[in-house]
Order: structure tokens, then C-alpha cells, then sequence
């Protein structure tokens, strides 16, 4: 069994610098070979991925600044993955036959978070997350591979008011096994972003884009390796049989009490643009995937408020919200 010391040490070792296009790049003339090579995402097939061309370019049509600042270590905290049993969203198992999960995108709305309404003004931290993720297992949320989201903490002090010190909304991207990193990209409550995961079955990296629609900021399209695996000491390997997206709600009181039955209030919050793909191992077949799949599981924990309508699909096959109080 790996220490996590041992797994992030060399993590952080083989973390690439980040790979982004030089002033005045022209991406809607640049071939997909050259997008990679400038660290942006190739350009979708309009025949066979329709949703995920017209996302790319509403996003390439756009100004863009990216990041060119090293990934970091989330000097943030962000409650790990999977911690909490209050969590909801949609999820789609089994690609089709021959094929396996090679992307999955979405974006969101930034949210505020408060405490319970039965616990206004008990001290501690309460916490909400919303993420895009690759092999996300189910019925039991297991096995997460690659993930990239937004995590939003407010701090309750012992006076029972706000701690503005320990209050904030961080961006953040992570491998199993690894620790939490941070996007470099700022948000702020009410900031609309966009997460894109690509990854191959049987690969040891993974390939993500993180926009800050609102303020015109990302981080390219940046491939990251994959840690150590704590239990083999192999390397953690892309699979591609799900594909998610998830709102966890989680409560850390003051005091030892780590749980209390109702989840952190985040409101609600409307996945947009929720679409994937899969394709065959040659790449000479591959097909669009949305919430209109047989194969969509919505994830209702039951510890959640909400109950089992707290998640819906709205009209669009591309959209659902999440709500936390029903």
C-alpha cells in the first residue's frame, strides 16, 4: 500500500507545464492537430456530434484568456470526493456495444451555499460541489477516475455569523489517489462555467478543459497523467463505462460532529449543455450521448432532503436541475 506522500510526490513530479495558444491564434482555421498541439479541445465531427460542435464554437467564437500558471495543490480545502451521502445528479452507465466513454461535458451556475435552515447559526463549515466526472460507478458512487468541478464552503464561527476568512468558491480538478488541485481559474458565486473531460479506456491520463465563461478565463485544453494507484502501485487507467454529473451537499460541524441528517442549502442548481460521447478503440466509429440515453441513471441518495425527486430532467435532453430543499 502507497502513502499518500508517495503517490503526490510523484504526481506533482510528471505534472506538465500548462499548454495554451499563442496571441492571436486563429482556432477556426487551425486543423485539430494543431488545437492539441496549442492546448485546445479538437474540434467535434458536426455529423456525429452536433451538441458538442456548437458548444465548441460558442466557446471558440468567444475572447479567451488562459492560464498560464502551474498547477497546485488546492491551498483551499475541498472536502474529498465521495465523502458525503447527500448527493445527487445524473449518471449514464454502459456505453454502447463495442464502445467505451471517451467524453463528458456540461456547465452550471457558480452557487452560494448557507447552512440547513435548522442550523443557521451552527458553528462550522458547509459545503457544496458540483462535478463532471469519468467512471463514477453505480448504484454505489465508486471507482471515480477523473474529475473537474467548482466547490462552494461557507465557515460558521462560534458566534454563529459568517467567517469571510474561511468562506469561499474554488475550482479544482482531481484523479483518484491524487490530491485535489486547483484550476487557477477564479470564481465567484454566480459565474457560469463550462467542464470538459476526455479520456481513452486503457489510458493513464486524462485531458480537461475548465471555462469561467463570465470572465472570459480557462485553462486550455490541458492533459494531466494519472497518480500511482495506492493499493497496486500501478498507475490508474481511464475505463470509460460511466460518465457523471454530481451535486454534493456536506456539513463539517465544530465540535467532532462531522454529520448532521440535512444537507448544506446550495438552492438549486441547472446542468447545461450535459453531453458526452463514446467511440470504439480505432476511433472509426463513435456517437453523441445525452440525457435522452437508456441507460441514465438519476442519482436520488436518499439521505438528500429532496427525496427521490430532488433531481429532474427539464425538457431539453441536455438539462436537469438538482435542487437541495425540495
Amino acid at each position: 500500500m502507497l502513502d499518500p506522500e508517495t503517490i503526490t510526490k510523484d504526481f506533482l513530479q510528471r505534472l506538465p507545464p500548462p499548454v495554451v495558444p499563442p496571441n492571436g491564434f486563429d482556432a477556426s482555421a487551425a486543423t485539430n492537430v494543431q488545437l492539441v498541439k496549442n492546448g485546445l479541445p479538437p474540434r467535434p465531427d458536426q455529423k456525429t456530434h452536433p451538441k458538442l460542435r456548437a458548444l465548441w464554437e460558442r466557446m471558440m467564437s468567444r475572447p479567451i484568456q488562459y492560464s498560464t500558471q502551474q498547477f497546485k495543490v488546492s491551498e483551499k480545502p475541498v472536502i474529498p470526493i465521495g465523502t458525503s451521502d447527500a448527493y445527487a445528479g445524473a449518471i449514464i452507465t454502459h456505453p454502447p456495444s463495442g464502445q467505451t466513454f471517451n467524453t463528458v461535458s456540461a456547465g452550471w451556475t457558480a452557487v452560494s451555499v448557507e447552512p440547513p435552515p435548522k442550523y443557521a447559526k451552527t458553528p462550522g463549515q458547509y459545503w457544496a460541489t458540483m462535478q463532471v466526472s469519468m467512471d463514477c460507478g453505480y448504484p454505489i458512487i465508486s471507482g471515480v477516475r477523473f474529475s473537474v468541478g467548482t466547490t462552494a464552503v461557507v465557515s460558521i464561527n462560534e458566534l454563529g455569523n459568517v467567517d469571510p476568512d474561511n468562506s469561499y468558491t474554488t475550482a479544482w480538478f482531481n484523479w483518484t489517489d491524487s490530491p485535489v488541485m486547483a484550476t487557477g481559474i477564479p470564481v465567484i458565486p454566480g459565474d457560469t462555467v463550462y467542464c470538459t473531460i476526455c479520456g481513452t479506456a486503457g489510458s493513464d491520463e486524462a485531458t480537461f478543459a475548465f471555462t469561467n465563461e463570465t470572465t472570459g478565463m480557462s485553462t486550455g485544453f490541458q492533459t494531466i497523467p494519472s497518480p500511482l494507484d495506492a493499493a497496486t502501485g500501478g498507475r490508474i487507467t481511464i475505463e470509460g463505462e460511466s460518465i457523471g454529473w454530481l451535486v454534493w451537499g456536506g456539513v463539517d460541524l465544530a465540535g467532532g460532529v462531522t454529520t448532521i441528517p440535512d444537507p448544506a442549502d446550495y438552492g438549486s442548481v441547472t446542468f447545461v449543455d450535459v453531453t458526452g460521447s463514446s467511440r470504439t478503440s480505432d476511433g472509426t466509429a463513435s456517437q453523441e450521448i445525452n440525457l435522452a440515453s437508456p441507460n441514465l441513471q438519476l442519482v436520488n441518495e436518499v439521505t438528500m432532503t429532496g427525496g427521490d425527486d430532488s433531481t429532474t430532467i427539464e425538457e431539453s435532453p441536455t438539462a436537469f436541475i438538482v435542487r437541495a430543499y425540495l
